[in-house]
């Protein structure tokens, strides 16, 4: 789902309607911290970034190289996977976001598992 939210963000803009209903469906009641997260996340990466960062349509299938990276970057937090993304070496503040909105879906899986 966070390729579908990062897409429709990227596509329509960090404050698109579509994009929060699709947070609160997946993330329930706790879904403006990690929307929040992601939109700054978002904005880092596209401030950071020394070229166009390619996104697929969102009802395309398949993901592009570039949103390929830009999941791996959320689930590892590695500046490798953000230099790569943006060729740019100097990510600190994306990867700051990064490590907050990963640990932040770590907290709403393990409560969304303990209510079941």
């Amino acid at each position: 789902m966070l390729v579908l939210l990062a897409r429709k963000m990227a596509i329509y803009g960090l404050r698109d309607a579509s994009a929060t209903m699709l947070a609160m469906q997946v993330f329930g009641s706790g879904f403006r911290r990690p929307l929040a997260l992601l939109r700054c996340f978002m904005h880092e990466v596209a401030t950071c970034s020394n070229r166009n960062i390619s996104v697929a349509p969102c009802c395309a299938p398949r993901m592009t190289r570039d949103e390929a990276l830009l999941i791996d970057a959320l689930a590892t937090a590695d500046l490798a996977s953000l230099a790569a993304l943006t060729d740019n070496d100097d990510c600190g503040r994306a990867l700051t976001v990064a490590l907050a909105l990963r640990e932040e879906i770590d907290v709403l899986e393990r409560r969304m598992l303990s209510a079941r």
